[in-house]
């Protein structure tokens, strides 16, 4: 299930995604996960098969669910990239994970 339906507080700290999750029974839990782990830049774009984009990112943030980064691409400019992780992270029992 995509994460941010049952999250909240969803921000980013670094390269890390912070959510308060509901488990099964409703409770509220603080979960993590590095995004730097499972996200790389792709010639300044955003994708999920890889890891280290975040050294190549000047400015990153959320954007509801989207993770929007200024990355660096190949010849040394700059784009904008976005990617949508409720296609990539979900809430298991109140913990964030990589789907």
């Amino acid at each position: 299930m995509a994460f941010a339906l049952t999250s909240n507080n969803i921000r980013l700290e670094g390269s890390t995604l912070h959510a308060q999750c509901r488990d099964r029974a409703g409770g509220w839990h603080d979960s993590s996960l590095d995004l730097n782990e499972f996200i790389s830049n792709n010639n300044g774009v955003l994708d999920d098969n890889g890891s280290d984009f975040f050294g190549t990112c000047s400015g990153c943030k959320m954007d509801g669910s989207k993770l929007v980064a200024i990355l660096k691409q190949t010849d040394g400019s700059e784009k904008e990239s976005t990617i949508d992780l409720n296609q990539f992270v979900g809430n298991e029992d109140g913990k964030l994970v990589w789907l």
